[in-house]
Order: C-alpha cells, then sequence, then structure tokens
C-alpha cells in the first residue's frame, strides 16, 4: 500500500498528456528497467514489460495518459477536442459532461512541457480560466489569468496539471486517472508477476486498443482474457465506502468475455472482496478492443471507483486501494481462471 502511494504521488509529477505522453512513457521504460526478470518492448504508444522466463498466458493492461491542456494555432484548448479533432474521431460526449469537462480545469494549475520533456518547470506554473464550448468547431477554449510571453510563437505545447496529490489517511486524491492503476502494476511486477504488462497511450481519446491489437498480432496471440485496469466515476464517495471493485459485462461498445467475468465475480466472493457490476455505460479500452476487432480480442475490466472524476480532485479510497491491488494481486497467482 505505501509503495503504491508512493509511485503515485511521484507518477503524477511526470507528465502525460493525451497525444504528448511520450514522457511518462519513456521514464516508466527506465523505471521498470531495474527488474532484470523482465524484458522492454518500448514504442511510440505502447510500452510492454513482460517475464523473460517461463512466461505465463496473463496479460494486464492500464492507460497511461491524462487529461490536459494544448496550446494549438486556435488557442489553449482541452487536449480531448485537440486529440479528437487532429485524428477526426467525431466527438460523441453529451453536453453535460463538457460541461464537468470545463469546471474541471477552470482555476487550476497547469504546467507547460513539449515532448522532450525540457520545458517542464522553466515557466512558472499558469492558472486558467473557462471561456466557451464550440461543438461545430470541436474547440474548448480556455485562457491564461495572465497573459504570458513566454509562449508567443508556440504552438501544439502541452500543459499537464499541476501535481494535486493527497492522502489523509482515508482517501487518496489528485489527477488518479489512471496513474493510480500504472502504480498498481509497478507493485505487482515488484512482486513477480509472470505474465505481461501492457501500458498505452491515447486511450483518452479512445486510439489505445489499436496498439493493444497490434501487439497481439505481432506475437500471434489469442488473448480471450484480457484484464484492463482503470479508474471509473461515482456521483459521491458514500457510493464506495465499503471499499468494493468494479466489473461491467459490457460497455457501449461492446459484451466482454462474460465466462472470465463471472470466475472473477465468483473469486472475489469467495475472497470476501466487495463488488459491483456497472450498467454498461460509457466507453472502456477494452469495449472497444472487443468492437473493433470483431470480439478477436476479450476479457474482463476490474476498476477502482472514484468520485470528481477527469479533475485534480479525482478521489476513492483506502479500502478500495487496498482491495483492488489485493485482487490483482490474488488473481494473478490463479492460473486456472485464465484458462
Amino acid at each position: 500500500m505505501r509503495l503504491i502511494l508512493e509511485k503515485l504521488k511521484e507518477y503524477l509529477d511526470i507528465p502525460a498528456v493525451t497525444n504528448f505522453s511520450e514522457p511518462f512513457l519513456k521514464y516508466l521504460y527506465k523505471d521498470f528497467s531495474k527488474f532484470s526478470d523482465y524484458e522492454l518492448i518500448l514504442s511510440k504508444n505502447l510500452l510492454v514489460v513482460r517475464k523473460k522466463e517461463n512466461r505465463s498466458n496473463k496479460f494486464f493492461s492500464a492507460h497511461i495518459d491524462r487529461l490536459g491542456l494544448v496550446l494549438s494555432s486556435k488557442g489553449v484548448e482541452h487536449s480531448n477536442f485537440w486529440g479528437k479533432r487532429e485524428y477526426n474521431i467525431k466527438i460523441e460526449t453529451g453536453l453535460e459532461i463538457f460541461d464537468r469537462m470545463a469546471i474541471a480545469f477552470n482555476e487550476e494549475h497547469f504546467i507547460p512541457y513539449n515532448e522532450i520533456y525540457d520545458e517542464l518547470r522553466k515557466y512558472t506554473n499558469v492558472k486558467v480560466k473557462y471561456v466557451k464550448t464550440d461543438f461545430v468547431k470541436y474547440f474548448m477554449e480556455f485562457i491564461f489569468y495572465n497573459n504570458n510571453d513566454n509562449f508567443k510563437g508556440k504552438k501544439n505545447l502541452a500543459f499537464m496539471l499541476e501535481n494535486n496529490f493527497f492522502f489523509d489517511g482515508k482517501f487518496i486524491g489528485g489527477q488518479i486517472d489512471n496513474a493510480i492503476s500504472v502504480a498498481c502494476l509497478y507493485k505487482l511486477i515488484k512482486d513477480g508477476f509472470d505474465g505481461t504488462v501492457l501500458f498505452t497511450c491515447r486511450e483518452e481519446i479512445g486510439l489505445s486498443w489499436k496498439y493493444i491489437e497490434e501487439y497481439f498480432k505481432e506475437e500471434n496471440l489469442n488473448v480471450k482474457n484480457l484484464i484492463v485496469l482503470d479508474t471509473t466515476p461515482y456521483p459521491s464517495s458514500s457510493d464506495f465506502e465499503n471499499g468494493k471493485i468494479i466489473f461491467r459485462r459490457a460497455d457501449s461498445n461492446g459484451k466482454f468475455n462474460i465466462a472470465f467475468i463471472d470466475k472473477l465475480k465468483a473469486y472475489a466472493k469467495d475472497q470476501e472482496i466487495p463488488y459491483a457490476i456497472k450498467v454498461p455505460r460509457g466507453k472502456t479500452e477494452l469495449g472497444r478492443l472487443v468492437e473493433f476487432t470483431n470480439g478477436n480480442f476479450n476479457g474482463a475490466t476490474i476498476q477502482i471507483p472514484s468520485t470528481n472524476y477527469h479533475s485534480n480532485k479525482e478521489m476513492t479510497n483506502v479500502k478500495c486501494l487496498k482491495n483492488y491491488y489485493k485482487f490483482i494481486k490474488l488473481i494473478s497467482n490463479k492460473e486456472e481462471l485464465f484458462h
């Protein structure tokens, strides 16, 4: 538990804005290189960490990118809008969710950096104010409180949220989506996990499934039991005060491996780990993988519930984190669940 919190706090200092997450990917490569029993494969949008010898048929994945801002030719805008516009991805999110996205960043402090990571902390952090959202032009606009001449002439410069990690003995918070899962997987590798971990980029704009598919195809793998780790939103912390973990049978994109999920549920019950089944709304990395590969690859999601989703005040509780990691660790040693 202590190590997971330490790694979470550490990771939130590393820039990972969607489409500009290469610094974090490289940082993780260096961080995991210390484990001599594992081999690492690094590409632009994927880091694979896998056991060298006697590798099992267990696969975990977690996206590493986080939401932020981008200084583009249009101005200061939300990274989600910028990324989807760059890749011609239709924005289907409802007005209510966009309002929450805007409010989440309004009055927050951001730190600029470039892909080489040189400009991080070169300037003092900047405070931004939300201006407007133009749905026709796919543009959510913010402005700096103080006009900063340092950024004149620059474009496609990313701004990460300032590290707001906190732990008060009961609650854990900050921009924990999805660095908290990355920290758990660090602990899992340190504990000797005998399978493969995939760290993906561009999940926040719906592209991360591609990099998983590419890896599975390159390795000639037929994976139907991928475990995808992430946070998942709830209105209030009272909704998960019992420390539950979250399963899904499907999302709005596709149906998951029901037989596999039923095994996981039964095992959670045997281990007296509270859980809930979330209704099949929203979009997940796994759902996209299932949909866009026509079910050739599948698996299950295990999620940690949080409130204040997609903000710098996102929060879960200690009970949830303990059960989240406990369950991940338990199933990682339970070979029969994956067959």
